[in-house]
């Protein structure tokens, strides 16, 4: 696990830094993707609303695994995001399909923001979902191994 995310320290630039992080850190990006997987679940919400949420969601708990493992994001690396997304399969051991799912969801939200195109349907936001209930079930299931 931890060579693979070595590994992204020595490209140029680095698209992960080593930094070790706090249980609170952790624990705050836990409780973000926790609230907007709560929130993405209300069926009441506009799909759009719904889609974000449950993208955001997967991204902070994913966020939230790689801080755990001792890395950060470059934000100064293009696709730093992505590269989040990518670390799933090393930091929680999440099926690459999974991370394809999310990276999916990551295209589609640029396409929202940049270009103002919003094509996504009931399938997707189910999926991320359930993508994000999984996620953040494994960090469960890793912090209660760790107390």
């Amino acid at each position: 696990m931890v060579n693979n995310l070595e590994n992204l320290t020595r490209t140029q630039p680095p698209r992960l830094i080593n930094e070790e992080s706090t249980q609170d850190e952790v624990q705050s990006f836990i409780t973000i993707g926790s609230q907007r997987l709560a929130d993405a679940q209300n069926t009441g919400l506009s799909i759009n609303s719904r889609f974000v949420l449950a993208y955001d969601a997967c991204f902070s708990l994913a966020y939230a695994a790689l801080r755990r493992s001792g890395f950060r994001a470059n934000k100064n690396a293009q696709g730093h995001r992505s590269t989040v997304i990518s670390t799933l399969e090393h930091t929680i051991q999440l099926g690459r399909s999974k991370c394809r799912v999310v990276n999916y969801a990551h295209t589609k939200c640029n396409g929202m923001e940049y270009e103002g195109y919003f094509d996504v349907g009931n399938q997707l936001v189910d999926e991320l979902i359930e993508i994000a209930v999984l996620i953040n079930e494994k960090l469960g299931n890793e912090n209660k191994r760790e107390a």
